[in-house]
């Protein structure tokens, strides 16, 4: 009773079996005919990546290029700016620049012209740093009917003078008798100069003057002759001036 039982069960299981089969077969066309068909080509994405072209040919250059793009990271240097230039136009309507107060270097100081006493004459270098002035009348004595005489000359003094100074140089010539004297006077701006010639002088003379310029602009210059006694005689001839 029992083999029976399950000999029955074993052909129900098989019929199912034999059933789900027939299904399948007809649901696919069949195993045969699914194992058979052949399968779509396979797509451009999936066929496998082609080699990389060799170094020595123009596309394997360009391949190792853009594969060393792809992996260096490019830095780009800054852009230096760049000052806008002012057009001429708007230069113009801006106004001039302010200008820099500058300290102009001193002038070297120069001589001018003068108007010379009467019966003399006046000189000028071309540098304007020497004169001379030439005396026809300048003298004094026993003889000639006066004793003394004074002549003037003003002399400019133009740039930076400083530290300099005017040399003066006055030549002539003096005789005195026994008991005789003469004197030689110079005076510049106020300041007197003495030179006194004793008896029993016969000469001729060159005496010198040093006159500071600083501050100065004119140089008023003033010589006298003058004789004391019975017979003598005194004259000054040429009156120069340099600068130092």
């Amino acid at each position: 009773m029992r083999t029976r039982h399950s000999l029955t069960v074993a052909v129900i299981a098989l019929v199912v079996i034999v059933a789900g089969i027939i299904v399948s077969l007809l649901a696919g066309g069949g195993p045969k005919a699914h194992a058979d068909e052949p399968g779509a080509p396979p797509s451009i994405a999936e066929q496998a990546p082609a080699p990389p072209p060799g170094p020595g040919t123009r596309a394997g250059h360009q391949h190792d290029t853009k594969t060393g793009r792809k992996n260096t990271t490019a830095v780009h240097a800054p852009k230096a700016s760049r000052t806008p230039r002012k057009s001429p136009v708007s230069a113009s309507r801006a106004g001039p620049a302010p200008s820099r107060s500058t300290v102009s270097a001193p002038k070297p100081p120069r001589l001018g012209r003068a108007n010379p006493p009467a019966g003399a004459t006046y000189q000028l270098s071309a540098d304007g740093r020497a004169f001379t002035a030439v005396y026809s009348s300048l003298e004094s004595g026993t003889e000639i009917g006066r004793l003394s005489r004074t002549q003037t000359v003003s002399v400019p003094v133009a740039g930076d003078a400083g530290d300099t100074t005017l040399v003066l140089a006055v030549q002539g010539y003096v005789l005195t008798g026994d008991g005789t004297t003469a004197t030689l006077t110079v005076t510049v701006n106020g300041i007197t100069s003495i030179r006194t010639y004793q008896a029993r002088t016969d000469r001729s003379f060159t005496e010198s003057v040093d006159v500071p310029l600083r501050g100065v602009h004119i140089c008023r210059i003033t010589v006298r002759v003058q004789v004391d006694g019975a017979e003598g005689y005194l004259n000054a001839s040429t009156l120069d001036g340099e600068l130092g």
